[in-house]
């Protein structure tokens, strides 16, 4: 039939488990090893510039994260 869409599934699954092992591997990186210490980075207010970024990071990959498990879950 013309104009009809099919699926691969096999393709499909491989995209699932590829997700699936990327969320695993953000899962083992941790922002909280940025250590925003005035001392450590020298200067308060760029300190305060990464504790800010970090935390926004955290939160952003956080969703993200959960977004890619949706994506890869395989039924």
């Amino acid at each position: 039939m013309e104009g009809s869409m099919g699926v691969d599934l096999d393709a499909l699954i491989n995209a699932a488990v590829g997700v699936r092992t990327l969320m695993d591997e953000l899962a083992e990186q941790d922002i909280s090893d940025v250590d925003p210490d005035p001392i450590v980075v020298g200067h308060d207010g760029l300190a305060d510039t990464l504790r800010d970024f970090c935390d926004r990071w955290h939160h952003g990959v956080f969703h993200l994260s959960k977004d890619g498990e949706e994506l890869g879950r395989v039924s």
